[in-house]
């Protein structure tokens, strides 16, 4: 055999095409390292009082939600609302001196409710250079995975301004509460997202079929669009009253369905922290809070040129039968009902508490 007739292997690898796999990999990678460079800049937003002896215990595992999240690139402004336990302003001193380029602390010198808290927060946090807030109650605990999703999803859908998720509800100790010890409320909000409002115009479907479903600890926004559509003074359903005029305002609302809060209702309660400050005069406050963003909401969407003329008084019919509907099932009779809805309809010059902030 000639030696020009005998092949030399190479010791150099060979390369074949690349597998699908790898390609897949390759672009995914690829999309990640493009997602990083582009995502908004982020920060926590978290009103705080302390008035329950177990309040210091959930704080701390509310900020340590934080410290689980996989994405570490996020700040937390906290605004204390005047707590009256002079032992607080020592402990989130302490907080912020451990982290200052992370934890940032706000204090209110007289008790201003949740919606203002958040309003300075958010003023605070632009300040900062974020783009997107995170809403979280000083009581409740964020998924680990919240912020890397959330983040992803505004980066890559430019017209989402809100993103939020389900929640399961925890006890004083951080157990799940099971179904059966859940107030008619809770369980209506659960219901509810089985079919979450998403896209445009989400204010109609939250008014006249769902009722409030985003809760506040599973809420984020883009801050531009917070800033312009602030919490109003209430401290009741401020936070509904908020998300409609979110959404006649803004553009699409966005759910991501893997990211549970863990909404804290200790032992022996069936409601919300309002339902039991409030007592029986909850449902009014509501009802009145409710009216009002709807009203709001849907002169802001006329506005824009999103109804017609013709929709506006169809649409305040359509909602008055709702509010009827959704107080009957909180067990309020029908005569309880009805002349709570009179009173709100005869009320005239609805006006707005939002230039507080």
């Amino acid at each position: 055999m000639s030696r020009s007739a005998v092949r030399v292997r190479s010791s150099a690898p060979r390369f074949g095409a690349p597998s699908g796999r790898f390609l897949f990999a390759a672009l995914r990678m690829r999309e990640d390292a493009w997602n990083m460079r582009c995502m908004p800049d982020a920060c926590f937003i978290m009103p705080h009082y302390r008035e329950h002896p177990l309040g210091r215990r959930w704080l701390r595992a509310a900020i340590a939600s934080l410290f689980a999240q996989t994405d570490d690139r996020w700040r937390l402004v906290l605004v204390d609302d005047a707590s009256p336990d002079a032992g607080v302003r020592v402990e989130l001193n302490a907080l912020r001196a451990r982290f200052p380029e992370r934890i940032h602390v706000l204090y209110n010198r007289a008790r201003r409710g949740p919606g203002y808290c958040r309003n300075r927060a958010l003023r605070y946090a632009a300040r900062l250079g974020a783009e997107i807030a995170l809403f979280l109650d000083a009581d409740d605990t964020a998924h680990p995975a919240r912020l890397v999703r959330t983040r992803a999803v505004f980066a890559r859908h430019r017209r989402v301004d809100v993103v939020y998720s389900p929640f399961r509800v925890i006890d004083e100790l951080g157990r799940t509460v099971p179904a059966a010890r859940l107030s008619p409320s809770i369980r209506q909000i659960q219901s509810a997202l089985r079919r979450p409002p998403t896209g445009e115009d989400v204010w109609l479907e939250m008014g006249l079929r769902s009722g409030y479903v985003n809760l506040t600890s599973a809420t984020s926004v883009r801050i531009a669009l917070a800033l312009r559509q602030p919490f109003p003074a209430y401290h009741v359903s401020e936070d509904f009253h908020t998300w409609m005029r979110y959404a006649a305002a803004g553009r699409r609302f966005y759910f991501i369905r893997s990211i549970p809060a863990g909404y804290r209702i200790p032992s022996g309660v069936r409601g919300s922290h309002s339902r039991r400050r409030m007592g029986g005069e909850f449902y009014r406050r509501k009802a009145r809070v409710d009216s009002e963003g709807f009203e709001i909401a849907l002169r802001i969407a006329h506005a824009r040129g999103r109804l017609r003329e013709g929709q506006v008084a169809e649409l305040r019919r359509a909602f008055a039968q709702t509010l009827c509907r959704l107080l009957a099932e909180e067990g309020m009779t029908r005569d309880e009902v009805a002349r709570m809805v009179s009173s709100i309809q005869n009320e005239k010059n609805i006006q707005s508490s939002c230039s507080l902030a």
